[in-house]
């Protein structure tokens, strides 16, 4: 009889944000507890993974192949990293549990501590995703109405401005007496005369590969000075902040999923608002400065281009994307062989290739014996070394939480009080001596003032505390792929994607210089403070 444990792993994001709870990430942490829970059995795991997919409802598609397995009897037991992985609806969730119980499906959220396979595990998780539920529904909701309320307003919520335009402050009295403050985007010549050039070149070349290639030949920068790449031109040239917008500009952005508030004047600018999978346009206080007819025609040859664009091959193989850096700073793209070579694939400049060769001489770099070296590599790290240094700095990340959690109490139970005291003055202030009016007038100020400093700190710390929970999370990310990684990586039952993930979870760039021909690495662990 087989006694294999069948173990799914399912792991959702809803888009990238390169923090610590990547899919990656949330794969590995499980991995990790099935080697230390189920170190005795022999265990099969399955990975579902769903990147780009909300969790308001199951309608993705590896959650679907998920079920369909366990439906068939194909899992023993379901792991993920957090309970609103898999839901983030209480009905959902609810409509899943009834299926893994009839299957006989046992489900753990490590992030949680939660287990069904234990009475009280079943009943803390009910509870547990009612809470998380509201709690979401409720904030989602008033962001909501926030956006909403924005974007009639055709407010600029502020941040780094779009190219074309500055930011500045401007002040006014609102209808209490009280002076207000709010950001608002202005015209900057010279960037709106660069955008133009963009859109008059794009149209003339009609490609958006030439259209980079003609602006690293010919050194032009972004908005903070760096070269531009495909992504950046196409941002560009797509961006609604500068056309004059009208009634067949707004035609064109409901077609394509927006929703528009306020009515075009054919002057004025565009605002950009998003909320969760919602894009919302209104209009500006900033004038524009694209004619609508020409932006529509920029949009156009993009969307066409688009549909007319080859479904290029990608390798599957490569396991230094992301990391592996040109000393120039691009960032080096895969490159398959031809002839005699063409199972093979190389490590290429994407300056190198942007430019035709003009900005950049990087050496090629053979992929599989790259790759090779820098396995090796990790290899030989003195692991014991790195991972005591990993405890050590543990206990520092724990002790600095603890610290901070105490300070927190504190500062909440002086806000109260503080508070408090505040109300008691108000209460009192019908009723003293109208010679000590100014003096429980002046009490007040400075309880005031007390009461907003303390909130600021306060404010800073809950910042600092979630910054610490994220550093905690990718310090166990890291222990635990250094601690396992030469078993791991040339074991036959590992993925291309999970060596992948091993390798980016433990170095954080790889610098080719070309001209030394060095291949310099910069570890994680090397700078604690910026795990």
């Amino acid at each position: 009889m087989d006694d294999t444990l069948n173990v799914a792993i399912y792991s959702r994001k809803s888009r990238f944000t390169g923090k610590g709870d990547s899919i990656e990430n949330q794969v590995e942490l499980c991995k990790q507890y099935i080697y230390r829970n189920y170190a005795s059995k022999k265990t099969n795991i399955m990975i579902y993974e769903d990147e780009g997919f909300s969790g308001k409802n199951t309608a993705r598609p590896q959650f679907q192949n998920l079920m369909k397995d366990i439906k068939s009897k194909k899992v023993d037991i379901l792991i993920c990293y957090k309970l609103d992985r898999i839901s983030r609806s209480v009905s959902d969730f609810s409509t899943t549990y009834e299926i893994l119980e009839k299957q006989n499906v046992s489900f753990i959220s490590i992030s949680e501590n939660f287990d069904t396979s234990t009475p009280i595990g079943k009943s803390m998780l009910y509870i547990s995703s009612v809470f998380s539920q509201l709690e979401r529904e409720t904030i989602a909701e008033r962001v909501r109405d926030n956006m909403y309320e924005l974007a009639k307003s055709g407010q600029w919520l502020g941040g780094r401005p779009p190219i074309g335009f500055d930011s500045i402050r401007k002040t006014y009295v609102d209808e209490n007496g009280r002076q207000r403050r709010y950001s608002m985007l202005t015209g900057n010549k010279q960037e709106q005369e660069f955008v133009m050039k963009i859109i008059n070149k794009y149209l003339e070349l009609r490609s958006l590969r030439q259209l980079q290639k003609y602006s690293m030949q010919n050194e032009w920068k972004g908005k903070q000075g760096g070269l531009l790449e495909t992504s950046t031109l196409s941002d560009i040239l797509r961006s609604v902040y500068g056309v004059e917008a009208n009634t067949e500009v707004y035609e064109y952005l409901s077609k394509n999923g927006y929703k528009v508030f306020k009515i075009p004047d054919e002057t004025h600018g565009l605002l950009l608002y998003s909320q969760d999978s919602e894009k919302i346009i209104s209009v500006g206080k900033h004038e524009g400065f694209i004619d609508p007819n020409l932006w529509l025609e920029v949009q156009r040859l993009l969307d066409f281009n688009i549909s007319k664009a080859p479904n290029l091959e990608k390798t599957h193989r490569a396991l230094l994307t992301g990391v592996l850096k040109c000393k120039c700073n691009y960032g080096m793209r895969v490159a398959h062989g031809g002839g005699e070579n063409k199972n093979n694939f190389y490590y290429i400049c994407a300056l190198k290739i942007a430019s035709s060769g003009s900005r950049c001489k990087c050496k090629n770099l053979n992929g599989p014996k790259t790759e090779k070296i820098i396995i090796d590599r990790i290899k030989s790290l003195n692991k014991e070394t790195i991972l005591e240094e990993l405890k050590n700095y543990e206990h520092e990340i724990k002790q600095n939480i603890e610290n901070n959690n105490k300070r927190i109490t504190e500062l909440k139970k002086n806000i109260s009080s503080k508070e408090n005291a505040l109300n008691k003055l108000i209460s009192r202030l019908s009723l003293v001596d109208d010679s000590l009016i100014d003096d429980v007038i002046t009490q007040m100020n400075i309880i005031k003032i007390d009461t907003k400093d303390l909130k600021q700190e306060l404010l800073e710390l809950e910042e600092l505390q979630n910054e610490n929970s994220t550093i905690e999370l990718n310090r166990e990310v890291l222990t635990q792929s250094i601690k396992n990684f030469n078993n791991l990586i040339d074991s036959d039952d590992i993925t291309i994607d999970l060596r992948r993930t091993l390798i980016k979870q433990i170095i954080k760039r790889i610098t080719w210089d070309y001209e030394n021909e060095i291949l310099k690495i910069d570890y994680f662990f090397e700078d604690k403070k910026k795990l």
